[in-house]
């Protein structure tokens, strides 16, 4: 799954801080449209067109609130467009509500409105995509007002109010973008200097970590074979005895070896927690990238540590039918869960796709894939 260059999909866990900030856009941008519909109904013309134009507006707020819940990331382009071709809808349903009566065009609520809309989706798409649309609706909001204004019969020139009406579109759109772009410059580079880090920590621990598996491996040679051969040794002949032990003791060491090597990373973070080894008969764990595997890791060991896990009952099946490598990570809890690990989720949501989640007392699941290539 290609990552967008957006903030909500660079700091997964940091972009869910844009969510009380959606929820308050969706409710000033209705809250204003019913204020400024209340204090012009004078030059209202047809009270059914305010009412569906106020209506459209609160389907918005609902959509931004819904398409930008952590659960349900990334944010995609056609929800961008999307609510924004509804607040440009709303704009030309309000106008029409009014007909040539609008005395006041810098009243109407449609471009403030267009123009929190595209604010609103700054954290979750890019720069570049917001500028665009931003600009065009902001092209489009022009031409409703020319139209408004050609009904008015006024003395202004036109240029005046379609300079009104996209302003706020093109100062919120672009600020937004500008201010989204120069988050996501920061965060890249920080990421750089942590990956920096990172890989400097792991060479100076790459040694460590061989001499710690060569001690497991000459600690296992200490215990069964050293003293085996010490034994036979001492003594002028090999017996029967000795060829059995032999074949047992070589028996054991190759099944350890063999294990060793079926082994993923995703088995030892299971035995690091206490989990049962996953079902992974095709070792397709080992196609994650270091993000998606971050991400697994960080959730598994969150659940795995959870006070309420029912002991024993977390399992991961990895199976793969195509390109597609489906995961089902499974857990009992003796209490609800959910917002505690919601923050995991929303970054395996950002990390796989098609991540869905159930819950049938007392077992939770999530499902997601990735690609296997």
């Amino acid at each position: 799954m290609r990552r967008e260059s957006t903030v909500q999909q660079l700091d997964p866990v940091g972009g869910r801080a844009a969510g009380p900030l959606t929820v308050s856009a969706g409710i000033a941008m209705v809250a204003f449209a019913v204020a400024q519909t209340v204090l012009s109904s004078g030059d209202i013309e047809r009270p059914v067109f305010a009412i569906i134009a106020i209506s459209i507006v609160v389907v918005i707020a609902c959509l931004l609130v819904y398409s930008t819940a952590p659960l349900r990331a990334p944010v995609t382009a056609s929800t961008h467009v999307t609510v924004v071709v509804l607040a440009l809808v709303a704009m030309a349903v309000a106008a029409a509500s009014t007909g040539a009566s609008n005395s006041h065009l810098r009243d109407d609520w449609g471009a403030p409105v267009i123009g929190l809309v595209c604010l609103a989706m700054c954290p979750y798409r890019p720069p570049r995509e917001l500028a665009a649309v931003g600009s065009l609706a902001a092209i489009f909001a022009g031409l409703i007002v020319l139209v408004q204004v050609d009904a008015m019969r006024t003395v202004t020139p036109p240029f005046v109010f379609v300079i009104i009406a996209i302003t706020p579109i093109l100062a919120l759109c672009l600020g937004g973008a500008v201010f989204s772009s120069v988050l996501i410059r920061m965060m890249r580079r920080w990421q750089s200097r942590a990956s920096v880090a990172v890989r400097a920590i792991a060479s100076q621990q790459l040694e460590g970590i061989t001499r710690s598996v060569q001690q497991d491996h000459v600690t296992i040679l200490n215990r069964d074979v050293v003293p085996f051969f010490a034994e036979v040794l001492t003594r002028s002949d090999i017996t029967e005895r000795d060829r059995d032990r032999a074949r047992e003791i070589s028996g054991s060491i190759r099944t350890l070896m063999v294990a060793e090597m079926d082994r993923s990373w995703l088995d030892v973070v299971l035995e690091q927690i206490g989990a049962a080894p996953s079902i992974d008969a095709t070792q397709v764990a080992v196609a994650m990238n270091l993000e998606q595997r971050s991400a697994l890791r960080a959730a598994l060991v969150a659940i795995g540590s959870h006070p309420g896990l029912v002991p024993h009952s977390l399992t991961v099946d990895l199976h793969r039918s195509g390109v597609p490598v489906t995961v089902v990570v499974a857990a009992a809890f003796d209490r609800p869960v959910r917002d505690e690990i919601e923050p995991y989720l929303a970054v395996l949501r950002v990390f796989f796709s098609a991540l869905s989640i159930s819950y049938s007392k007392p077992t939770l699941t999530v499902r997601f894939s990735y690609e296997h290539r």
